[in-house]
């Protein structure tokens, strides 16, 4: 049977290593979904998949995009499906790894409705989003859709325009559409990663400490040196906004307080996956992974109860 692996959960859980494991032993291909490691320039600070890593096992959808590209949920279910079909085709199994909820959401059950870009619609937002604020825009959507806006941040520019977008072009809010999103799309098994609170905190904290003697400066200077501008999407990852504004006040604050800043933003992102997973139905949670004896018992259970879908 062709399948594909999910693995999902907060960042900074141990996702990306955990499904190193898997590749190597099931013969894998890691398919990325997560938005922030599509960028080619900014592997540092999200955390992409070490060269080692990528020598040993095949990678997919890392670090391909310029900075200012943006992808759509429906475009990355897209790309995504192509690369499955090639694993299947090649014989290997897809594990798709990341936290990127509406991504994961699009690819395993598909959009419903697939309501596409509405290039008038869109400027016109963007206009408003110029004139009148975001505080505004989210406003509205609170009014006319308290879900959708409950689950969305008041300073996520992109998915408070993208949910006004689909009210305006379908007459209905966004959430009216999450219930037909419960048929997986293929044969597939999603298994979730979470560690307890204090330990999730503690492994940011050492990561993000771990990305600075990395380079992390020094990537984030690259970007700001060569103009990548402060719309692109690049910006919207964690602590590469905060590192450039620091850098450009001529660092005021010692980098200490500036990665406990980064710190709690990334604990911030990590609470609000873990909220999105929480409500995904069919996802078998974990503390750490398993012995590999028990999650293949698993998977084989799940698995004889689907039949295959086309892809």
């Amino acid at each position: 049977m062709t399948w594909v692996l999910f693995i999902v959960g907060p960042t900074a859980s141990g996702k990306s290593a955990w499904a190193m494991d898997l590749a190597i032993r099931w013969n894998g291909t890691i398919v990325n979904a997560d938005s922030r490691q599509f960028y080619q320039d900014a592997r540092i600070g999200t955390a992409c998949p070490p060269d080692a890593w990528l020598r040993q096992v095949p990678h997919r959808l890392y670090a391909f995009l310029p900075p200012d590209r943006r992808v759509s949920a429906g475009l990355y279910a897209e790309m995504a499906r192509d690369v499955i079909r090639e694993c299947w085709r090649s014989g290997r199994l897809p594990i798709v790894v990341g936290g990127s909820g509406l991504y994961y959401r699009a690819l395993r059950y598909g959009l419903h409705p697939p309501v596409g870009a509405d290039p008038a619609v869109r400027r016109n937002l963007e206009e408003r989003h110029r004139q009148e604020g975001l505080a505004a825009l989210y406003a509205e959507l609170r009014s006319v859709d308290p879900v959708t806006a409950d689950r969305i941040h008041p300073n996520d520019a992109r998915r408070v325009l993208r949910a006004l977008e689909i009210y305006y072009r379908t007459g209905h809010p966004p959430s009216r559409w999450r219930p037909g999103w419960r048929r997986p799309v293929f044969p597939s098994v999603a298994l979730g990663l979470l560690p307890p609170p204090q330990s999730l905190q503690e492994r940011i904290a050492r990561r993000n400490r771990d990305f600075w003697s990395m380079g992390w400066l020094d990537e984030v200077l690259r970007l700001v040196r060569r103009g990548v501008p402060p719309e692109a999407p690049v910006w919207e990852s964690i602590g590469y906004r905060l590192i450039a504004e620091w850098w450009q006040a001529r660092r005021p604050s010692p980098e200490a307080e500036l990665l406990t800043r980064i710190d709690r933003q990334t604990w911030d992102l990590a609470r609000r996956q873990i909220k999105w997973f929480r409500r995904e139905p069919d996802v078998l949670w974990w503390t750490e992974p398993p012995p590999l004896d028990v999650l293949e018992r698993f998977v084989r259970s799940k698995l004889r109860a689907q039949t295959t879908w086309a892809l």
